[in-house]
Parts: structure tokens; C-alpha cells; sequence
């Protein structure tokens, strides 16, 4: 399972991205971030469903 993630770390991670990121690409980049975390946590759970399958 992912780990929870409080509004702190949120706070920290959007500022390091602040001072990386110009803000007028910030927008762009967030959205690719949110695209990768989808297809990561997809990827994840198809892994544990067939992981679930094959138990026996």
C-alpha cells in the first residue's frame, strides 16, 4: 500500500517544486506528476490482483 501523506509533506513537495520548477511551467508539470501517479497506482494494483490470482 502506498503510505499516507500528510498536508505537511504536500506543503514541502510544493515548494522544493516552486523553487525548481518556473511557475509558469508549474501547472504542466503537476500534471504529468498526477498522470505518472495514476498509471503508477494502476500498475500496482494489477500487480497485487494477479499476485491475489496465483496464491493457492
Amino acid at each position: 500500500m502506498l503510505p499516507d501523506i500528510g498536508l505537511g509533506e504536500i506543503l514541502v513537495v510544493l515548494a522544493v517544486a516552486v523553487l525548481v520548477v518556473k511557475p509558469e511551467e508549474l501547472p504542466t508539470v503537476m500534471h504529468k506528476l498526477g498522470v505518472l501517479t495514476a498509471h503508477v497506482r494502476q500498475f500496482v494494483s494489477g500487480m497485487w490482483a494477479g499476485w491475489r490470482e496465483k496464491r493457492f
